[in-house]
């Protein structure tokens, strides 16, 4: 089974992680899992560029990104 293009979105990273989480313990009920490597972060605001706790999936950090494709169109933090 495989599921394309889930966007998660909440005001900080704090609860990205918190609702990835939760994502995970549900895929784990259908033997699903996420894939980190196909994955990434994009922070919007003022505060885009500061250092901060890095969200992971699986175990495995998820890279933040200026900009993200998404249906063809791009999502990307205005500096």
């Amino acid at each position: 089974m495989y599921a394309d293009d889930l966007i998660l979105m909440a005001s900080s990273v704090t609860m990205i992680q918190e609702m990835i989480k939760i994502c995970e313990m549900e895929a784990e009920y259908i033997d699903m899992v996420f894939n980190a490597s196909k994955s990434m972060a994009l922070r919007i605001g003022n505060r885009f560029n500061q250092t901060c706790t890095p969200v992971n999936v699986g175990g495995n950090n998820i890279p933040f990104v200026l900009k993200a494709r998404y249906l063809g169109f791009y999502v990307r933090q205005l500096c």
